[in-house]
């Protein structure tokens, strides 16, 4: 899914000035006004901006301030993805981190963002409605001791952590700079962070949510790989590679059903949960991406069911919902387009069904659409639950 740009949103660390004075009180007295938020201890960010920040942002914000707080923590799990630039289907509640210690496993909860001061009294400063306060409860921190292969005591890796005085991330992890999340951060220094690796992080996270949201991962986790010049089959191995460190053998067998149905070709958060609706519902496994030749040039297909004729586009909107897209055009232009390009699709003898977020949340809405446009249906034996 693209996201629109916008300006990086600033970061402010509380610190000692060459005057000897501290930004720490000036940036406590805009919480005490309302207009500064605390993400972490010693670490602000404008209310406004916190305020305008669309959904996946606003985790990443957390993420760059929980490694300004302590530039020692590990990243695991849907934060690590993130750090990598791996979209997800639902902005995730808590911020994910490693720790050696088993006293540490635990959730923090995050001190309140508004400090003394009411949600609602920020809100009515920044003329936003009372339902949004929800925004201003932040995210707590979840500490998790690291994944281990069956054939490891986990005492032992604690021991010899100890004996070796080495932390998490020099036991498991690469230290990274990873530009996704480069924010720009006032009066301090720049931060990197330390994440899990890829196939590891996607791995620990595939089996612990829903199946769309482990879909969504893995469909991009793929395609990345193979972005890097991984062939597909090896990027598969990649991944699995890592299976042995999933905790059950139910939870194995589900990474294992869920990897074999991710396709990398699946373009968006929305093209992947499309694909296991489309599963759910027991229709055909559809091709993706297909080209058809119109008479003004080839269009590509999101979905293609070839022998019934029927061709399935997911209409994610966000390019309509800007004034202009990533071409300059305008939202206008750019649905006129689009209805050019079906007519062109319908022109060649397919029927074109079209369906969205609304859609997916409602798979009745789908199943009908698919079923009136002769979509086929696997028999029940053939489909496997995600």
């Amino acid at each position: 899914m693209e996201i629109p740009s916008r300006p990086q949103i600033p970061l402010h660390l509380a610190r000692p000035t060459p005057d000897g004075l501290h930004t720490g009180t000036d940036l406590s007295y805009g919480v005490r006004t309302g207009d500064m938020l605390r993400l972490r201890r010693g670490v602000y960010v404008p209310a406004q901006e916190w305020l305008d920040a669309a959904p996946w942002e606003r985790p990443v914000l957390m993420i760059a301030a929980t490694a300004l707080a302590d530039p020692e923590t590990v990243f695991c799990r849907t934060s690590a993805l993130l750090l990598h630039g791996i979209p997800l289907l639902h902005p995730p509640q808590r911020i994910h981190v490693r720790t050696m210690r088993r006293s540490s496993v635990r959730i923090t909860r995050q001190t309140p963002m508004t400090g003394r001061l009411s949600a609602d009294a920020v809100l009515a400063k920044h003329r936003r409605p009372p339902a949004r306060a929800a925004i201003l409860q932040g995210m707590p921190t979840q500490r998790h001791e690291p994944m281990i292969p069956p054939d490891q005591h986990r005492s032992a890796m604690r021991s010899q952590a100890q004996q070796d005085r080495r932390s998490a991330e020099e036991l498991l992890l690469p230290q990274q700079m990873l530009p996704p999340t480069a924010l720009r951060i006032c009066q301090g220094p720049a931060v990197g962070y330390r994440a899990e690796p890829l196939e590891l992080a996607a791995v620990d996270t595939a089996t612990r949510l829903p199946a769309a949201d482990a879909v969504v991962i893995l469909d991009a986790v793929l395609a990345r790989l193979m972005a890097q010049g991984t062939e597909e089959d090896e990027a598969r191995r990649l991944l699995l590679a890592w299976k042995d460190h999933v905790s059950s053998r139910r939870r194995r067998a589900l990474l294992q059903r869920r990897l074999a149905f991710a396709d990398p070709r699946a373009e968006s958060p929305g093209e992947s949960w499309s694909r296991v609706r489309i599963h759910e519902l027991g229709f055909v496994t559809p091709e993706l991406q297909t080209r058809v030749a119109l008479e003004t040039g080839h269009a590509r297909l999101d979905f293609e069911w070839r022998d019934a004729g029927v061709v399935g586009e997911f209409d994610g909107r966000i390019k309509y919902l800007s004034q202009q897209d990533q071409t300059g055009r305008s939202a206008a232009l750019a649905v006129h387009e689009e209805k050019i390009r079906e007519d062109g699709i319908r022109r060649t003898g397919r029927t074109v069904v079209r369906w969205g977020w609304e859609d997916l949340r409602r798979p009745t809405t789908l199943g009908t659409r698919l079923c009136a446009a002769g979509v086929p249906r696997l028999p029940s034996s053939q489909i496997v639950s995600l």
